[in-house]
């Protein structure tokens, strides 16, 4: 809907965004739905279902530059690896706070 220069500009804006919150992690203990990872991830996925330039946002992240993207990548990656109710980083889903490690194809708002 709009010209793909504004497009441009809007994609570099989304993907830094993501990048600074992600850049941001530290620790590898997470409960409740309200802990960090469980934003990024959702952004990530939301982007990557609406810009289809979601290559150079991966690109960007996974060469681990900063500490934040390194420490993010294992929270990634655990919820890859382990099953729900046995990951080591993300605390057990509970009735009250929610928790559990978060699903990576979930996508935020009304898509």
């Amino acid at each position: 809907m709009i010209p793909q220069v504004q497009t441009a500009a809007v994609s570099a804006f989304m993907r830094q965004s993501i990048l600074d919150e992600i850049d941001e992690q530290r620790g590898l203990s997470y409960a409740g739905q309200g802990a960090r990872p469980y934003r990024w991830i959702r952004a990530l996925t939301t982007y990557g279902v609406l810009l289809p330039d979601i290559a150079d946002l991966w690109a960007s992240w996974w060469t681990l530059g900063t500490h934040g993207r390194a420490v993010a990548a294992l929270p990634y990656v655990s919820a890859l690896t382990y099953p729900d109710d046995a990951n080591p980083i993300f605390a057990p889903w509970n009735r009250d706070t929610g928790g559990g490690p978060p699903c990576l194809w979930d996508v935020a708002g009304h898509l």
